[in-house]
């Protein structure tokens, strides 16, 4: 069976979520090793990009491997959207996805993230802009607020031209918290025709074939269960699972010969990966309190694991 988001053909229904401080490109390289049919970046703020800032035209970077790619944006001004996602054209990524479910309060603040789905006018000026700039498929994943508000922000993403959907079964407030709602995911589905994409609470196979039964969606989404564990997408079609220290090695190895090896992110991928393992907890202990990437190294033998 053919899968595809405007274009871009994929080879299953499985998708990489774009998480602030994990998606880097070697995590999304190992996720497409593992079998994510589609990885995505960490959000980028446009004018941070269109002044080449160096964080920024990093999390934009995509490499070879881990085509098919997209990248996220976040912002409000569907000027500055457009310049960037042209920019992110150039770059090489293949869909570029537009941010409009972030709840944290600094985005929000700046009108963007989960702020703009009060306005689903403004969300189809920007959406045309960026769709306009482009001649590669743009997306938007949205948070749930209610049936009727869901209902006007899918349609105003939809009329602009957007090549997918990807709804997050929680509202902002929710933050992580409380259970998808999947009926609210049904419900968009239901209204559009374009691809949704179904995020929420998929932490095996299980969970996503119970996505797939109870909304209709298109494909499902991965976000917190990938963390530590990018073999989910094996797990998800049925694939043998391998050891985390053999992953986490992989990373290692991926992250120095892609240049995004630091200590805060080294940290946070590390303690990502020794969850639930045997003195854990004691190791994470030690992580957070090296103070360089080779200190970081030390702790994790990998045959102590």
């Amino acid at each position: 069976m053919v899968y595809s988001i405007g274009h871009v053909r994929l080879k299953n229904r499985f998708i990489l979520a774009p998480m602030a401080g994990i998606t880097d490109i070697a995590f999304r390289v190992l996720c497409r090793r593992y079998g994510a049919a589609l990885v995505c970046s960490e959000m980028v703020n446009p004018i941070a990009l269109i002044r080449e800032n160096r964080e920024a035209v990093r999390k934009a970077s995509v490499c070879t491997e881990e085509k098919p790619v997209a990248v996220q944006l976040f912002g409000a001004d569907a000027r500055l959207l457009a310049k960037a996602a042209s920019i992110v054209e150039k770059k090489g990524a293949d869909i570029i996805d537009l941010n409009l479910g972030c709840p944290d309060i600094k985005v929000r603040k700046q009108g963007a993230g989960s702020a703009l789905l009060k306005h689903p006018d403004r969300i189809r000026s920007i959406i045309r802009a960026m769709v306009k700039a482009v001649g590669i498929p743009v997306t938007a994943k949205i948070r749930i607020q209610d049936s009727n508000s869901d209902l006007h922000v899918a349609e105003a993403v939809q009329s602009a031209g957007a090549a997918a959907i990807a709804v997050h079964a929680r509202t902002s407030s929710q933050m992580y918290s409380g259970k998808a709602d999947l009926e609210a995911v049904r419900n968009v589905k239901e209204n559009v025709s374009v691809p949704v994409i179904g995020n929420g609470d998929v932490q095996s196979r299980q969970d996503a074939e119970d996505m797939f039964r109870a909304t209709g969606c298109d494909f499902v989404m991965v976000g917190r269960a990938a963390m530590g564990n990018p073999a989910i997408f094996a797990e998800l079609q049925g694939n043998k699972v391998i050891p985390k220290h053999q992953m986490f090695a992989q990373y290692l190895e991926l992250a120095e010969k892609c240049g995004c090896i630091d200590k805060a992110r080294l940290k946070v991928h590390s303690c990502n990966f020794t969850k639930g393992l045997k003195g854990s907890a004691r190791l994470r202990q030690r992580i957070t309190s090296s103070n360089t990437v080779e200190d970081i190294k030390e702790c994790l033998c990998f045959r102590s694991f």
